[in-house]
């Protein structure tokens, strides 16, 4: 057992089944507790952790102790878990072009056909005629997500 790993009996019964709806369990969990938020955080971005257990509690009524890896209450906001899984798992990362508004999207996904065809029948951007313009499976689609959007926006706002 490393440093920061728990065991099962660090974790209420609440907190355990919390884990399994996100299909984790305690091995998937930092033990982050005696330490500071800007602590752990930057501790856990060393590990294969997905969640933090800490001491400090969430504001909502039940108190809850695990935290995502951006500090977060995983039990109430287990959307920003969501944003994490997204931006650590793998799937493609994709621009997609509508001719008829001449707009780009750049996203990701797990399976882009599926999501193009979303993004169609949703009329995304107000149309239905978006197609691949170029993808590109990746192992981390919401970290390099980020970064190519990231590098799009640094490089627009130069051309001013």
């Amino acid at each position: 057992m490393g440093d920061f790993d728990i065991t099962e009996d660090d974790l209420t019964t609440k907190e355990v089944t919390a884990l399994a709806r996100q299909r984790l369990t305690y091995e998937d969990v930092f033990d982050a507790r005696g330490m500071r938020t800007k602590a752990w955080r930057r501790r856990i971005k060393g590990t294969d952790k997905a969640v933090a257990l800490t001491d400090d509690e969430c504001t909502g009524v039940e108190k809850h102790r695990l935290k995502t890896r951006s500090a977060h209450c995983f039990q109430c906001k287990t959307i920003y878990f969501g944003f994490q899984k997204q931006f650590r798992n793998p799937g493609w990362v994709y621009i997609a072009g509508s001719r008829s508004l001449k707009l780009i999207k750049l996203g990701n996904s797990i399976d882009f056909d599926r999501r193009a065809d979303q993004l169609r029948k949703q009329r995304w951007g107000g149309v239905s005629d978006w197609k691949r313009l170029y993808a590109i499976e990746v192992r981390t689609r919401g970290h390099v997500e980020t970064r190519a959007k990231n590098l799009l926006l640094t490089s627009l706002s130069f051309q001013e």
